[in-house]
């Protein structure tokens, strides 16, 4: 499944997913809910990540031609 995020759409839906995990009592180590939330956190930061590098790329790119 394919989903159109902006890099600030997907950095608002951590923020929310960080504040929501605060102080749960379902967010601990052993529960399926704590290993559905680092795996989508680790999937979206990669994202993000790759968006910035990208950038970036891009910005050089157009500085430098």
């Amino acid at each position: 499944m394919l989903v159109n995020l902006s890099k600030e759409e997907m950095s608002t839906i951590l923020y929310i997913m960080e504040g929501y995990i605060q102080g749960n009592d379902d967010y601990d180590e052993e529960s399926v809910f704590y290993q559905d939330v680092n795996s989508i956190f680790s999937k979206i930061e990669g994202i993000i990540d790759a968006c910035e590098c990208k950038e970036q790329n891009d910005t050089y790119n157009k500085i430098n031609s």
